[in-house]
């Protein structure tokens, strides 16, 4: 298992080749991305509170790498 230790996030234990939190670990392992994309766009947010692109720009970048990782998802 690894640590991940993000300086504005926290530690994040992890088993995954993907860096994710538990809670996205079990998204990506169950394939729900709509699911990852929410919570990856809140958790963004809550960072860093002036982004100023819309969800729907973000959730095109967010399927963007999803499919440059994960191949063509549905």
């Amino acid at each position: 298992m690894a640590e991940i230790i993000y300086p504005r996030a926290g530690t994040v234990l992890d088993e995954s080749p993907w860096g994710a939190c538990k809670e996205c670990k079990d998204l990506i392992e169950s394939r729900k991305w709509k699911e990852l994309t929410d919570r990856s766009i809140a958790g963004a947010r809550a960072l860093e509170p002036r982004i100023e692109e819309d969800d729907a720009t973000l959730r095109q970048r967010h399927r963007a790498l999803l499919e440059i990782v994960f191949g063509k998802i549905e």
